[in-house]
């Protein structure tokens, strides 16, 4: 608890005019970064990742092959995504798993998703108990329940996600059609389904945020993280994917591992901004706490 008191010791002396304390904020916020470790457990957390990618991935592409979204928009998203090499790794896979629709496939690559994906977020409990300085004092049963429901409400979101970006294209053109809307109305519907999308990312990090952590917090003590960690990733994993396709080619430093490393950087980066994101609530956790804000 030292260093807690020590950076709301910081905060209140040092927090005079809205600048001041936007910088004494931000200063604040990169000594937890580097007091918690936070490349580190971001280290921890992307192997943890690794382990649960490609069963979930698997588990998740048996899922859709069974139903009727288009095979060509899935590559098209996936490849929106992930940085060229990762696709390429994973692309062969992914062709075959939705064009061979497989029940003994589906069974297996859930169990093992729901495993590896149960410890992934484990990790995910770790490393944000880290950003509150919390203790874990909750029964080990109690942990798992909590890991295999949030892998199981991260899958639906995914696949909801995915639905409103695949179909939503299709159930505009048929509104359209339908009730001859004028085409602006087709490209507000593109707006709001991605942005539908983008609400639900931010969801899955508000429960996860919500969740996770020992320490208990409302909904809306979580938000700011929440908000922070859906941009963040959706904008850093563009940077990551135009850096990797335009700069440099990790095929040709590392052969047929380039995949694999541009896939782990991915996840190193991801885990960052999710741990990132709980450092900010834990900021604000201690303002509130305090009497700061």
């Amino acid at each position: 608890m030292g260093r807690e008191t020590d950076d709301a010791d910081y905060l209140s002396s040092n927090g005079k005019g809205l600048f001041k304390q936007g910088v004494v904020w931000l200063i604040t916020l990169v000594k937890r970064f580097i007091n918690h470790e936070i490349t580190y457990l971001s280290g921890q957390l992307a192997y943890s990742l690794m382990f649960c990618f490609f069963p979930s991935l698997i588990f998740l592409l048996t899922l859709i092959g069974k139903s009727s979204i288009d095979t060509r928009s899935v590559l098209i998203f996936l490849e929106s995504v992930l940085p060229t090499n990762s696709y390429e790794l994973i692309h062969s896979t992914v062709i075959e798993v939705l064009t061979k629709s497989r029940t003994d496939l589906l069974a297996i690559s859930g169990l093992l998703s729901i495993w590896s994906g149960a410890g992934g977020v484990r990790a995910i409990i770790k490393g944000l108990n880290k950003a509150y300085e919390q203790k874990e004092k909750r029964h080990f049963i109690k942990i798992f329940i909590l890991s295999f429901l949030g892998f199981i409400g991260f899958v639906v979101l995914i696949l909801f996600s995915l639905f409103l970006i695949v179909f939503g294209e299709h159930i505009g053109r048929l509104v359209v059609s339908m009730f001859d809307f004028p085409i602006v109305f087709k490209h507000a519907w593109d707006w709001f389904r991605y942005i539908m999308a983008l609400i639900s990312l931010i969801v899955m990090f508000v429960i996860m945020y919500h969740f996770a952590p020992s320490k208990k917090l409302g909904f809306k003590e979580v938000l700011p993280g929440a908000i922070f960690s859906a941009l963040g990733w959706i904008i850093s994993s563009q940077i990551f994917a135009f850096y990797v396709n335009n700069f440099t080619n990790y095929a040709n430093i590392y052969g047929g591992l380039g995949g694999i490393i541009a896939l782990l950087l991915w996840l190193y980066i991801t885990s960052m901004v999710i741990l990132i994101g709980g450092e900010i609530n834990g900021l604000q956790d201690l303002k509130r706490s305090k009497k700061l804000i």
